[in-house]
């Protein structure tokens, strides 16, 4: 409501409005699986062009992988980005990450990360390295891999935590550039 939340915080930090608060941002591997997985597919990539015109079609995936990817970066990877490139030219410390899973079915779909903070699940080595940098995060510390320390996000570098796969640092990936 606008009493609480008078404007989003996209929006304040690119009117560089009020404090800048340090912000922890991040994706999963596989945010659209749950979505796609539940969803009809159209039988072909030309029936799922003709849903949205934003979809780009790679005639080399199925309309599944195509659909999923659409849903990924657009519904999920994009505004995060968006969001950290405000933060970061306002000024605001932003660390990104990415979960890339346990290797475990569904260990990569949308918040399966936010479990091992409670230290559940198969992977406590993951579990620990994850609430260990999340912990210092909330502490104004700097987090660190096992790699050094977690490199800010800028959208010169665009520079995050890729986490589950040993916690280490890694660079935002352009996959989503390509399906523009």
């Amino acid at each position: 409501d606008a009493h609480w939340l008078p404007s989003s915080l996209r929006d304040r930090h690119a009117r560089g409005a009020g404090p800048l608060r340090p912000l922890l941002l991040g994706t999963t591997a596989d945010e659209a699986a749950l979505f796609v997985h539940a969803a009809r597919t159209p039988a072909s990539n030309e029936a799922l062009a003709t849903l949205h015109p934003g979809i780009r079609i790679d005639a080399e995936r199925t309309p599944a992988e195509n659909l999923a990817r659409w849903v990924q970066c657009d519904g999920f990877e994009r505004p995060v980005e968006a969001l950290a490139h405000g933060a970061a030219r306002a000024g605001a410390r932003v660390l990104m990450y990415r979960w890339e899973g346990t290797g475990q079915p569904m260990s990569t779909w949308r918040g399966s990360e936010v479990g091992l903070l409670l230290r559940e699940g198969p992977s406590p080595n993951e579990a620990a390295a994850l609430l260990d940098a999340w912990s210092a995060f909330v502490r104004g510390e700097s987090p660190e891999l096992q790699t050094g320390p977690w490199p800010p996000f800028t959208p010169e570098d665009r520079a995050l935590a890729s986490f589950g796969v040993g916690a280490r640092a890694a660079t935002l990936a352009r996959d989503c550039e390509a399906a523009r």
